[in-house]
């Protein structure tokens, strides 16, 4: 009699379809072996759910959670992309869709993360996020049951997640009540105006939310004001010492709407309030410029003992305005030159774009501090004591300063001690 063969763990079953989480064909195929199977593959499938707005999702799938109940526990990730202010004008107002949004948040028990972001159909016109004029969905304009759908999932579930995405009007309370909260994403969110504090009561001190994970990111300089005087306020219930990984890219924009390399009194006070908070327990760093004078003494990476990663990205060289790059040069070799040696970080990399054609000739008159010699001199160092990597981005293809770089780091690259890679825009 033959030996049976030996069964396998439930537990591996489950890893091995795991593996499939980004193939429906697959998992769909696995559903049909077994009740097992079927029950693992939903948990799978349902984890991530993203509703669009001006398509029949939201109504499918309130019908499906209302037949198959059991579905709504499995739900632990939600985006909910819905019309900014441009789109309402240009298609149907979208309120029973949105009344719809309303009646799902409340059977989403098990909610973990919560992403509200624009609507972004293939037929967008993707040039308006790229000029003054960012559209934004508008809080104001939603449903009042959406409105307060959104804030009691916030308070009413073990959120870690929340990420909002290109919102105005949003009101503060959102971020009340959430004491689970570990990850913050904000992009190009406007708060509401003058919306009134209130006192903090015993509970709310309770209900403070330790931060591990921050994201600012503000392109047209609209949230750092009042972004920087709440967290700054006794009725923040944010907080920060905990602060693991950071990403900064705040900047303003010029009457063109191109990003300028300067930043608002306001911005720069919202990155140096988060850097002190975060100064010892901070361990990824990731800095989108502006580089100006200022910012190489708000990142004084020395105080920032526990930093292990840090990442710096950019247009540093445009041969169409040589001032300018004096500036953004300046201030890189300024931040670089303030990490501490013998080292700490381990990790470095630096994307550092070029716009234009720049020969030896530009660079003559300039200070030997400001020079590409001084900047090759820096990352020498550096790769001496971390793993560095250097991303050189050339937005017409002219590769003058990658020829440069690469014969003067040719030494470091030679030893395994930093990396450069060349990156061409069109």
């Amino acid at each position: 009699m033959a030996a049976p063969e030996p069964e396998l763990s439930q537990e591996l079953w489950d890893t091995i379809i795991d593996e499939l989480r980004n193939d429906v064909k697959a998992l769909k195929t696995c559903s049909q072996v077994c009740q097992a199977f079927n029950t693992r593959v939903q948990k799978i499938y349902y984890r991530r759910i993203t509703l669009n707005i001006q398509t029949p999702d939201p109504y499918t799938f309130k019908s499906l959670m209302e037949r198959f109940p059991h579905l709504c526990g499995y739900v632990r990730n939600l985006t909910l992309n819905t019309h900014d202010e441009f789109q309402r004008l240009m298609s149907p107002a979208p309120k029973p869709v949105e009344a719809a949004l309303a009646s799902i948040l409340p059977l989403l028990e098990n909610l973990e993360a919560l992403s509200i972001s624009r609507y972004s159909p293939p037929s967008d016109m993707h040039f308006l996020r790229s000029s003054l004029f960012i559209p934004k969905i508008d809080w104001n304009s939603w449903v009042p049951e959406l409105q307060t759908a959104v804030l009691d999932k916030c308070r009413s579930v073990p959120l870690v997640d929340l990420h909002l995405d290109t919102i105005k009007n949003v009101p503060f309370s959102i971020f009340s009540h959430i004491p689970t909260l570990k990850s913050l994403a904000l992009s190009n969110v406007c708060f509401a105006d003058a919306e009134p504090l209130e006192a903090p009561t015993l509970d709310q001190h309770q209900s403070i939310a330790m931060l591990q994970t921050l994201s600012i990111k503000d392109e047209a300089h609209v949230m750092s004001g009042p972004l920087s005087t709440w967290m700054q306020s006794a009725y923040c219930p944010l907080d920060l010492t905990g602060l693991i990984s950071l990403s900064l890219d705040i900047k303003r924009r010029d009457g063109t709407g191109s990003s300028t390399h300067t930043v608002s009194n306001d911005g720069l006070s919202l990155v140096s309030f988060i850097l002190r908070k975060c100064s010892s327990s901070l361990q990824e760093l990731h800095y989108i410029h502006p580089f100006e004078d200022q910012t190489a003494t708000l990142l004084d990476l020395d105080t920032l003992a526990s930093l292990r990663k840090l990442s710096i990205s950019g247009t540093v060289w445009n041969s169409n305005n040589i001032a300018d790059t004096r500036i953004r040069l300046q201030t890189l070799l300024g931040i670089l030159s303030s990490i501490p040696s013998p080292c700490h970080i381990a990790t470095i990399r630096l994307q550092c774009d070029s716009i234009g054609s720049i020969g030896n000739d530009q660079w003559s008159d300039w200070p030997p501090s400001s020079s590409l010699a001084d900047f090759s001199s820096v990352m020498s160092r550096l790769s001496h004591a971390a793993s560095v990597e250097v991303e050189i981005g050339d937005m017409l293809e002219r590769g003058q300063l990658w020829k440069y770089f690469e014969e003067q780091l040719a030494p470091c690259v030679e030893r395994g001690t930093l990396h450069m890679t060349k990156t061409v825009y069109y």
